[in-house]
C-alpha cells in the first residue's frame, strides 16, 4: 500500500477472487487482464460498483475470456485502445527484431503486435511437429 499526501491510497492486491472481495475503489486497474481467472475478474469488477472507474489493460492471449470479450465486443460504455510495441518509442526496433527471430510468428504477434492467438494454436507449431518426425533410415 502506498499512502499519498492527499489522503489517497494505492493498494496492490493479489490476483485471486478471495483477495479482492470486500474492497471498493474510485479507480481500479486490472493489469494483464487476459491472464486473470474469470472468478477474479468478476469479483474485481464489483470494486467499482459504487461509482468508481475501471481500466482494463493487457497483452492479448487466446481468443477467449473476459478480456477478449471486452476488446472484441461493441459495448459503447467501453473505450478501446490498441498500442503495438513498435509504436512505443522506448522499445528499440533492434530489441523487437531480436524477439521476432527468437519467437514463433504466432507468439511474437501475440506478445508484441496486439493479436489474439487461436485457442490451442501454439501447442503444435509446424516447427515443433517437424522436429518430432524422425528422419528415414537408409534401407
Amino acid at each position: 500500500m502506498l499512502r499519498l499526501a492527499n489522503g489517497s491510497r494505492i493498494i496492490s492486491l493479489p490476483g485471486t477472487a478471495r483477495s479482492v472481495r470486500g474492497w471498493t475503489a474510485k479507480l481500479l486497474i486490472i493489469d494483464e487482464a487476459a491472464f486473470v481467472e474469470p472468478a477474479t475478474f468478476t469479483a474485481a469488477r464489483a470494486l467499482v460498483a459504487t461509482g468508481g472507474r475501471l481500466v482494463v489493460q493487457s497483452t492479448p492471449a487466446d481468443e477467449a475470456g473476459d478480456f477478449y470479450e471486452l476488446v472484441t465486443g461493441d459495448d459503447p460504455a467501453w473505450s478501446r485502445y490498441t498500442i503495438r510495441s513498435d509504436e512505443v518509442p522506448t522499445i528499440l526496433p533492434a530489441f523487437l527484431e531480436a524477439e521476432r527471430r527468437a519467437m514463433s510468428p504466432d507468439a511474437y504477434a501475440t506478445e508484441y503486435e496486439c493479436q489474439f492467438g487461436k485457442v490451442g494454436a501454439t501447442l503444435f507449431t509446424a516447427e515443433r511437429i517437424a522436429g518430432l518426425i524422425l528422419p528415414e533410415e537408409p534401407q
